[in-house]
């Protein structure tokens, strides 16, 4: 099973909106230098709640990977905007 439709699989089975979902389809969707650092983005936050119950100075960290790979994506799109 690829990395994707594994991400794909934990995504349909979160506590994702429909919304953050629709989102995430439209990512896949996007051209790749966007499109990867949204994957990445998404995957941090995905680790980030996987493991704040266990150490949550990690999670706080992945967290903010999070929130840099998510602006990173959003520049990438407005540059090819």
């Amino acid at each position: 099973m690829s990395l994707l439709s594994q991400m794909n699989d934990i995504i349909d089975a979160s506590v994702l909106t429909d919304n953050e979902r629709r989102l995430w389809r439209m990512t896949l969707d996007s051209a790749p230098p966007a499109r990867h650092s949204a994957r990445s983005a998404v995957r941090h936050i995905l680790r980030s709640a996987l493991i704040a119950p266990l150490a949550p100075e990690i999670a706080l960290f992945c967290a903010i990977c999070a929130e840099e790979e998510a602006v990173t994506a959003v520049f990438h799109a407005l540059r090819r905007k």
